[in-house]
Parts: structure tokens; C-alpha cells; sequence
């Protein structure tokens, strides 16, 4: 649905309203038939659906890219790239919201909670991360290099925020982004690949996408003054950690440049070094 919408140069409002619409509507039919009794969609969760499918969708990148921005001083550039960011989730919200309208007004009983999604297994989350990092170097046309060790590095990193995540929201990305800008500095140095495209492949699980979501649902659906402070939390939660992974990619690239340099000093001189041993010997 986005590659036909973005052909026809629809605007990026209406391809994430639509795209959105489509999911839901997708995960409503999901519902109808586990209602039925037909497997393998019974006892389906719906919410999991709609936020599976959103997750191409939310603008966690671009909340990164425009903390990013006001980190380098680039203010302009960070207020356009945050109106953009709040333009294009309100279109998901949008496109989520009138398909649960249309599905009800069809007699279906589906229910979406704009709550956030509780985590699985530890194990299951590192693997999750993994195949989400490695999806997103995959989706960028990388080479099978670089989708291996951006898998790794996704991994890694969200190895880091489990064992921080203790420390708070904000704190435990920002280690983890500091990881991940660090080992891709060295690696994309060691094989030769673009730093850019291994640590935003790296921080993809990391970015408060889902927060930003989950923050506008909580003003449309049923909203009181408890689901309005929550919404204001979770929108200020999803600054926050962006500042943070885009404060700790940053740190930890830098620091990864001079060991990266000097790993590749030591690895050009082996060859060198070889005919000398051989002559000693």
C-alpha cells in the first residue's frame, strides 16, 4: 500500500492515514475469523497485530534524527523534522481510528489498547531485536555483511537496555546507544561499510516509535485527565530517550574512530611485518 500511494505522490499524511487504515481493517478480518472458529486465527490478539504492522510506520528514526539535530545546533532543521514527525504518527492515529470506527459500525467487536505492549522473554527480545535490526540494513540494500553484524549489533544493544533498564527509560538507551555507536564504528571501518548504516541499523529497536504512538492514542481513545497525563508523559518519555540515542550514537562513534583507526594500522601492518619474521626464522 505505501509503494502504491508513494507512486502516485500521495502526501505523507494520507500514505500513513491509509496505510494505517489498512492494517487495522487487516487485523479486524483476523478477528471475524478466530470469532468463526478458524484456525490458525483463534484467541489472536488484535493489539499485537495493529502495532506489528505499524511499526514500519511509526517515525521512531525521525524522532532520533531530530534530536540529533538539535544536538548539533541545527534548530531549524530539528523543528521541521519534529512537525513532520507529529504530522506523520497523527496520520497512523488517524488511519487507526477510523478503521476501528468503520469495523464497529460493520458489527465488529475489535478493541485496540492504546496501552504499551507488554515485553516477552528475555530471549525472545534479544531475538526480536536482532531480526528487527537486521530487517531494517536488509530494507536499506545493504550487503549480507553488514545485515549480519547490523543483527548483532541490535542484539547487543538491547542486551545493554535489559540490563540497565533498571536505571530508567532514558538512561538505559542512551548506554545502549553508546554500545552501538562504538562497535559500529570499528566494525564499519574493519569491513569497509558505511558507519551511518550499521548504528541507525543498530538503534532501530531502540527508538521510541511505539511511545510516540502510544502517547497520541491515549488522546483520542476515551480521553480523560488521567489518559491526557499519560499521553503528555509518554510523548515527553519518547523525547527524552531520542535525545538520549542520538546523545550516546554520537559518544560512542566518537570514541569508536580512534580505536577503529588503530585496529586497522595494526591489521595493515601484519603483511608487512610478515616477510621479516619469515627471514628471521
Amino acid at each position: 500500500m505505501i509503494r502504491w500511494l508513494e507512486a502516485r505522490q500521495v502526501l505523507s499524511f494520507f500514505v500513513q492515514a491509509i496505510s494505517s487504515f489498512t492494517i487495522t481493517m487487516s487485523a479486524t478480518l483476523v478477528v471475524e475469523l478466530g470469532n468463526r472458529g478458524v484456525w490458525p486465527f483463534v484467541g489472536v490478539n488484535p493489539t499485537l497485530i495493529v502495532v506489528g504492522g505499524i511499526v514500519m510506520l511509526v517515525a521512531g528514526l525521525m524522532v532520533v534524527a531530530t534530536a540529533q539535530d538539535a544536538i548539533d545546533e541545527f534548530y531549524v532543521t530539528a523543528s521541521a523534522r519534529f512537525m513532520k514527525t507529529f504530522v506523520m504518527t497523527a496520520g497512523i492515529v488517524m488511519g487507526i481510528v477510523i478503521g476501528l470506527l468503520v469495523a464497529h459500525a460493520a458489527g465488529s467487536k475489535i478493541a485496540v489498547s492504546p496501552d504499551p505492549v507488554a515485553l516477552g522473554d528475555p530471549f525472545w527480545q534479544v531475538m526480536g531485536a536482532v531480526v528487527i535490526a537486521a530487517g531494517w540494513a536488509l530494507f536499506m540494500q545493504s550487503k549480507l555483511a553488514a545485515v549480519v553484524w547490523a543483527g548483532i549489533i541490535g542484539g547487543l544493544g538491547w542486551g545493554v537496555y535489559m540490563l540497565t533498564a533498571a536505571s530508567g527509560e532514558a538512561l538505559a538507551n542512551g548506554v545502549a546507544a553508546v554500545l552501538v555507536g562504538f562497535a559500529g564504528a570499528i566494525i564499519a571501518r574493519v569491513y569497509r561499510s558505511p558507519s551511518i548504516a550499521l548504528i541507525d541499523a543498530g538503534v532501530v529497536p531502540l527508538v521510541p516509535g511505539l511511545a510516540l504512538y502510544n502517547g497520541l492514542m491515549q488522546f483520542v481513545d476515551k480521553p480523560s485527565a488521567s489518559s491526557v497525563a499519560e499521553g503528555n508523559m509518554l510523548l515527553l518519555t519518547a523525547l527524552s530517550v531520542a535525545l538520549s540515542i542520538a546523545a550516546g550514537a554520537s559518544v560512542g562513534n566518537y570514541f569508536g574512530r580512534p580505536v577503529r583507526s588503530h585496529i586497522v594500522r595494526v591489521k595493515e601492518s601484519i603483511p608487512e611485518m610478515m616477510p621479516t619474521f619469515r627471514r628471521k626464522r
